[in-house]
């Protein structure tokens, strides 16, 4: 577990995170079996097995005291959790033990979902006393939840076309070439077509959308939070349409273009003139730039420890996700701000992209091995930071202007 913390997990309820809340919470259960009540036994722990290993190994030495306050932070969480919901499992599984020895999928989703029960918890509990739990009912309660989420989110997109079926044709084979980080607009060629439900189609006419994979395209795939780019498409015989998303639902496959037909038609074989929609482009460029900006002044400000935990890089907006142990307070964000648009107005050199990687390349709290290239973010007297990315970015950081307010 402190190896783990001390790598740089935190408890979450995703990926690596969910199995160390996992392991922590399954060993403080049965702690609190032997030491009701009593003082936080598993931070008191850890601090035993930072004593074991703090001389083998450096890093936990150095994140002692973020390694202590995690394992704090997730005991308290985790006791508040018992307090307000273990009387109720409790209530559920004595009459379940009169009805039906049977924990319903709503009940299990209830505890779930109200009072915070994790439901492996719930199923040992339960478990231990020769009851069952509804494991499909609780996952239909659970999607129900995330259809409703889905359906009351703003940015919900209910007219982008999407595969209901798998594509039977082979466009695994083609290949496509990007070239969106050289130029914005190109000549290139229709590949193959497709239906909205994956079928494979010669041709698509006024009115209708569809996929389009590219032979060349400037147009860049979502990818590391970075929305796909936009645009609008000719052909010599008087088509035309729109571009309105970029897609790869198939691993392996090329990128799939959603494309809506305005006027004419579009073919299998045709020579089209594609063009992204610079400026939108440009926006989303300058939140990239920006969003790396703000990790470095998160990682400055909060502590190493704080890392990228997703992102939504978009023209009119961005977001960061970051782990930390608590909320980050009024005071941090207004240094956080005050950090980045000092680094925007103070830093005279222009971003240099492309710079050649013979090895991964340690970047301060980076490790640098997305892709070969990197940019380097300098100012007059220092390297600021540096990160390898394959997303768009700006030429010179004043493009982004004073960013955060």
């Amino acid at each position: 577990m402190t190896l783990l913390i001390g790598d740089g997990v935190t408890p979450s309820n995703e990926w690596r995170g969910y199995v160390l809340r996992k392991i922590m919470r399954r060993a403080m259960r049965h702690g609190k079996k032997t030491r009701p009540g009593g003082n936080p036994f598993f931070t008191n722990s850890s601090m035993l097995s930072l004593l074991k290993w703090e001389v083998p190994i450096q890093k936990l030495s150095a994140n002692q005291a973020t390694i202590i306050d995690t394992v704090r932070r997730e005991e308290e969480q985790f006791d508040k959790v018992l307090t307000e919901g273990l009387p109720r499992l409790e209530d559920t599984l004595r009459a379940s033990e009169q009805e039906s020895r049977t924990v319903s999928g709503d009940d299990a989703f209830r505890l779930y979902d109200t009072f915070g029960l994790p439901l492996d918890f719930i199923e040992d509990l339960a478990e231990s006393r020769q009851i069952t739990v509804d494991r499909t009912g609780f996952d239909d309660a659970m999607e129900a939840q995330r259809a409703r989420a889905r359906a009351n989110t703003k940015f919900a997109a209910t007219d982008t076309p999407r595969f209901t079926q798998q594509p039977n044709d082979d466009a695994a084979s083609l290949v496509d070439t990007f070239i969106g980080y050289s130029d914005t607009q190109c000549q290139t060629t229709i590949k193959q077509l497709f239906q909205t439900d994956g079928t494979a189609t010669p041709v698509l006419t006024s009115g209708e959308k569809g996929f389009a994979i590219l032979d060349v395209t400037p147009f860049y795939l979502e990818a590391g939070g970075q929305v796909s780019d936009t645009g609008t498409f000719n052909t010599i015989d008087a088509g035309r349409g729109h571009i309105s998303n970029v897609v790869k639902p198939i691993p392996n496959w090329p990128r799939l273009h959603i494309v809506a037909i305005a006027e004419s038609s579009l073919h299998v074989g045709a020579d089209v003139l594609v063009e992204l929609d610079v400026s939108r482009r440009n926006a989303i460029r300058r939140n990239h730039t920006a969003t790396h900006l703000l990790h470095a002044a998160l990682r400055e400000v909060i502590g190493e420890h704080v890392k990228q935990a997703g992102s939504l890089v978009a023209p009119d907006r961005l977001r960061f996700d970051v782990t930390n142990h608590e909320p980050i307070t009024v005071d941090q964000i207004s240094e956080i701000e005050r950090i980045v648009n000092a680094w925007i107005m103070t830093t005279n050199r222009s971003i240099r992209e492309n710079v050649q990687l013979t090895k991964p390349l340690q970047m301060g709290p980076w490790l640098c091995s997305e892709r070969s290239t990197a940019i380097l973010f300098e100012s007059s007297v220092l390297v600021i930071f540096q990160w390898s990315c394959a997303g768009e970015h700006i030429a010179h950081p004043r493009e982004t202007s004073a960013h955060l307010s």
